[in-house]
């Protein structure tokens, strides 16, 4: 399966290597045939081109995004391949629209998680571990997913910076339905958002590689059931349990 990345490509370091090119990798060595567009379709250079982005079995939209120059409503409604963002700055309602919400907290540290896979719920999971500035970005937790279904949350019990509890990790939309209530916008494709990447420093760029083993499975799971064609489920190494595939 073909898949497009969608980033700005910041090499902060300055290794040559645009920072978030872990997930890429992570990607190539699961067997996935990955283009990069770094910067190829911000608003400043037109835009989305349907043309290409639907020819391409998944495309991703990297936390390496700056949310303004990817501000184009054509994001949703002119891409029907499935999408998944990682970037909650532009699931807000002055972007996307994704979620009816105009706060993000940008720096949210690295709470655990609870999980609702649909045969079993986990509460409380680490999730991510330290990289770069060993924070992660999320909307305030009083956001729900509207018309949508949350899959991950931050767990409630998390000790972390106020108001961050509950805040979506990961959730799903499905084609032709609104967002959310007013939002007047629905999405061309099946869309889901997953929270992962880091929050930029001084030093180091934004989208920087950071799940533990137990997110990469289920980033690894929320990656196939996005693309349309038949495959195996993924195992998570928890005994039994599984992530259920979504009907399409």
């Amino acid at each position: 399966a073909t898949i497009a990345w969608i980033s700005d490509g910041q090499d902060r370091d300055v290794d040559g290597i645009a920072d978030d090119n872990g997930w890429v990798d992570l990607l190539t060595n699961a067997g996935y045939s990955v283009t990069r567009y770094d910067q190829t379709f911000r608003n400043s250079n037109g835009g989305p081109d349907a043309a290409v982005l639907n020819a391409e079995d998944l495309v991703i939209m990297s936390r390496d995004t700056s949310s303004g120059q990817y501000n184009n409503q054509a994001w949703n409604t002119d891409i029907d391949t499935g999408l998944i963002l990682m970037s909650a700055y532009l699931t807000r309602n002055t972007r996307l629209k994704w979620m009816d919400t105009g706060t993000t907290i940008g720096d949210a540290g690295l709470p655990t998680v609870d999980v609702d896979g649909g045969m079993f719920v986990m509460k409380n999971i680490p999730f991510y571990v330290e990289a770069g500035s060993n924070n992660v970005s999320f909307n305030d937790g009083e956001t729900g997913a509207g018309n949508g279904t949350v899959i991950a949350m931050v767990s409630a019990s998390d000790e972390i910076l106020e108001g961050v509890q509950g805040a979506i990790v990961i959730a799903e939309w499905s084609a032709g339905v609104d967002f959310y209530e007013g939002a007047g916008v629905a999405p061309a494709g099946d869309r889901l958002f997953f929270a992962g990447g880091t929050r930029e420093n001084s030093e180091i760029g934004p989208g920087v590689y950071n799940l533990n083993p137990f997110g990469e499975a289920i980033f690894l799971n929320s990656v196939e059931n996005m693309i349309p064609e038949p495959a195996t489920m993924l195992l998570l190494g928890l005994g039994s349990l599984a992530l259920v595939r979504r009907r399409r």
